[in-house]
């Protein structure tokens, strides 16, 4: 890998710049599967509101619409606790956050790091292995120097430096849609599937790979 490439995804983008609240990154654990962990810990994933539905005040749903980049989630974090980036926080105090929140705060803290790192969209079958289908899904690639190879890593379900095969990437699901390697129908998220969400996922894939995180 090109060494201006790597040194590239060194840096924040727009939404993933910490900003003036980069003084909450000195205690974020460094190892990658911690730093996962602690991801999951200050977000929830809408999907899982149920699950916290008695510990959450009434009336607050989805909230992808309240913070569009990690500097606007460090600040609802730190106004729900001000106490930092703490792993044990009330479901109260966290956010209700998509997978591209998940995936872009984690690629924040590995460039805090110094760790190349980018946000990847595609669409995942591991995210309800009891169907054909494959969701819209946002994940983040690790540079493992060591090895000089790009890993995949999902903090939203805690998997890290899974075989990337496992992943749909965009490109690589528009490229088979294209060739009638694949059922385009079996791509997407609730009521939109087919070449055309494909399309749109190959758009934020691509963006996401120029530091750009542009939301749905």
């Amino acid at each position: 890998m090109n060494a201006k490439i790597l040194d590239y995804y060194k840096g924040f983008g727009a939404q993933t710049d910490p900003g003036d609240y980069v003084e909450l990154y000195k205690d974020v654990p460094t190892t990658l599967e911690d730093a996962s962990g602690l991801v999951k810990n200050l977000l929830i994933h809408p999907v899982e509101i149920e699950h916290y539905r008695d510990q959450l005040p009434e009336g607050r749903e989805r909230e992808d619409g309240r913070f569009y980049s990690v500097h606007d989630m460090l600040r609802g974090l730190q106004e729900r606790n001000p106490g930092g980036l703490i792993v044990e926080r009330k479901p109260s105090e966290r956010l209700i956050l998509s997978c591209r929140f998940h995936a872009m705060l984690l690629v924040s803290f590995m460039k805090y790091f110094g760790v190349p790192a980018r946000v990847r969209v595609g669409f995942a079958g591991y995210c309800n292995p009891n169907t054909e289908k494959h969701y819209d899904h946002w994940i983040c690639d690790v540079w493992n120097a060591d090895e000089s190879r790009w890993m995949a890593v999902d903090p939203d379900v805690g998997k890290v430096d899974f075989e990337q095969s496992e992943f749909d990437y965009a490109g690589d699901v528009w490229r088979q849609g294209r060739n009638g390697e694949i059922t385009p129908e079996d791509y997407g998220i609730f009521e939109w599937w087919g070449m055309h969400y494909v399309r749109s996922n190959l758009c934020h894939d691509f963006f996401a790979c120029l530091n750009q995180e542009y939301i749905y």
